[in-house]
């Protein structure tokens, strides 16, 4: 056993590297000696091998976190005691070392299994009844903890994104499916072989298929966006890039059936040649007949 004048309590923090305590032990014939061992595993052995033989301890430089002294004593008869572990707890950074959520551990017997709770993530766990590390303010009055132990985590339901910034995003994409497809159609009228900027050129046999396909497959993206943005959560720009894809492939479809109808024209019907002497014979006057 020891005590200590540095770290007096073996479940608190403190802002000291320095250790200093004294061991302590009785024996009829009188102790002779200890074995004493300082490191950061709680299940050390002491040994047998007498390291000091008076009962102050010192040791200086320790880094964060928890130490643990292992000392036995010996006694004049040469018998060794059973090996003492007491621990000790360093934090020169006033965060209480994360504590290893050790303080959290009283919660848990006092989860709720409530269901009147409006949010069953956030029920009130009440005050702390342990104190802070030294050197931190108090804890706060209540924190947040799960449902209960018998109860599994509560899936978290997705927020809708913020209706301004929804809007702002669905205008930003409008002008995107605006410039867009102009832009995809400009290099499908380049790719059919139309000259652009040029008066004198003859384009009258450069097919529109080509460029209005180009915008139909831009269509085609700005549907899938709308799906992604639907799965965010964030409607209003799905709804409007559900409209504009609809319309940038009708366009498409429309220009397409029109381009086709101009590469191949249908042939204009003929007038059907009339036989006399079948109007003769279907009881038509002499006119009809010839004059006969």
């Amino acid at each position: 056993m020891r005590t200590s004048t540095s770290h007096p309590s073996a479940s608190a923090w403190y802002n000291a590297t320095t250790f200093m305590g004294t061991l302590a032990a009785t024996d009829p014939s009188g102790v002779t000696g200890y074995a004493v061992k300082l490191d950061q595993s709680p299940t050390t052995a002491a040994g047998t091998t007498v390291t000091q033989t008076t009962a102050d301890v010192n040791w200086s430089a320790r880094t964060d976190g928890t130490w643990w002294v292992h000392a036995a004593a010996k006694d004049k008869a040469g018998l060794w005691s059973p090996t003492q572990h007491n621990g000790f707890n360093v934090d020169t950074t006033g965060q209480g070392a994360g504590a290893d959520f050790k303080e959290c551990a009283g919660l848990v017997g006092v989860l709720s299994t409530s269901t009147q709770d409006p949010d069953p993530l956030l029920r009130d766990a009440g005050p702390m009844t342990t104190p802070p590390p030294p050197g931190l303010p108090p804890w706060p009055i209540h924190h947040p903890r799960y449902a209960g132990a018998d109860n599994s985590l509560l899936p978290q339901q997705r927020r809708w994104l913020h209706l301004a910034a929804d809007i702002a995003l669905a205008i930003g994409l409008l002008v995107v499916d605006v410039i867009t497809p102009f832009i995809t159609f400009l290099f499908g009228l380049d790719a059919a072989g139309y000259t652009m900027f040029d008066a004198a050129a003859d384009n009258s046999s450069v097919s529109l298929t080509r460029p209005f396909t180009y915008v139909a497959v831009v269509g085609g993206i700005v549907l899938i966006s709308a799906f992604l943005l639907f799965l965010a959560r964030a409607f209003v720009s799905s709804g409007v890039q559900v409209l504009a894809g609809l319309v940038l492939v009708l366009v498409a479809v429309v220009g397409m059936n029109d381009a086709d109808r101009k590469a191949h024209p249908q042939p204009a019907p003929t007038s059907p040649s009339i036989n006399p002497g079948a109007l003769c014979r279907s009881g038509g006057d002499n006119s009809e007949c010839g004059g006969s």
